[in-house]
């Protein structure tokens, strides 16, 4: 099953935060098809926050973002796991990442 934006939503509302592991774990709970090669980065520093879903998920994910429904935010390293690419040391220097946590806007 693909990626259902609605879902995602209320998985993120139901928790104060959450990491992308956090989410990869619901998407794998609810056999969500989300793994491809995809990164998901911030557009105006061009800096990747993660990587490793395909492009519906990662399409699903931004919207939600860009609808203000959920917000990233900055953290420390040692809050939230490395993204797949970045756990190949080759491939540290080819992008930088910026740890965030995930929240939904709260009303």
């Amino acid at each position: 099953m693909r990626v259902q934006k609605d879902k995602l939503l209320e998985f993120i509302q139901k928790h104060e935060q959450v990491t992308f592991c956090d989410i990869e774990r619901f998407f794998d709970s609810c056999g969500m098809n989300y793994k491809g090669d995809t990164g998901i980065g911030l557009s105006q520093s061009k800096l990747v926050v993660w990587n490793g879903w395909n492009r519906k998920a990662s399409r699903a994910f931004m919207e939600l973002v860009a609808e203000g429904k959920i917000h990233m935010f900055r953290t420390g390293m040692s809050k939230v796991p490395m993204p797949p690419a970045f756990r190949d040391v080759d491939k540290l220097c080819l992008l930088n990442y910026v740890p965030v946590l995930i929240q939904a806007e709260r009303r």
